[in-house]
């Protein structure tokens, strides 16, 4: 486990990296890049690694989906791209909000950062096919009862349909009637 470890130095509290815990002693690495081994009040915070992280990934909120929606787009992108879109796309979001949400969907395991620089690069930690599954299946079983069918019964019934979509059902359809044909019974 890797820790962040905070503690105080002359009564202001400073932050250090890359802490482990050995006996009450901390090893860290300061501000200048010196390692030190020394003891001192401090309080941990774990930070799980991103290859940590196991089990399944929550369901994202709405606000989530659409930060996922413009990575699974664009690609891996900046919090400055991904905010830039969303004014443009979507509705009138602060930075500092598209901030707080992308690190809170990076603790989450949604998103993987990866730092170029002084630049932190986000990029959807599942791809787009498995999360919209995991969330259908999350809608079908709270508003449609487990039924996956009534979930796109009503969908299709809602008239946003276009002509190449229906096309597309239609060929799924037939793609799943084929396959059950092919099953031995």
């Amino acid at each position: 486990m890797i820790y962040e470890i905070c503690g105080r130095t002359n009564n202001r509290r400073k932050k250090i990296f890359c802490g482990n815990l050995g006996d009450g002693f901390i090893f860290f690495k300061n501000n200048v890049g010196k390692i030190s081994y020394e003891k001192f009040p401090t309080y941990i915070c774990p930070m799980k690694r991103q290859e940590e992280q196991r089990g399944a990934l929550p369901e994202p909120t709405k606000s989530e989906l659409e930060i996922l929606q413009v990575l699974w787009q664009n690609g891996p992108a900046t919090v400055r791209f991904v905010n830039d879109t969303l004014n443009e796309q979507r509705r009138e979001v602060n930075y500092s909000s598209t901030l707080k949400l992308m690190q809170i969907m990076l603790d989450k395991g949604l998103l993987m950062r990866d730092i170029e620089g002084k630049n932190h690069v986000y990029r959807p930690a599942e791809q787009q096919e498995i999360t919209q599954a995991r969330v259908l299946r999350g809608l079908a079983s709270i508003a449609f009862g487990g039924s996956s069918a009534s979930l796109a019964l009503r969908a299709l019934g809602s008239g946003n349909t276009s002509p190449e979509e229906l096309e597309q059902i239609k060929q799924l359809i037939q793609q799943i009637e084929n396959q059950k044909d092919k099953q031995p019974d």
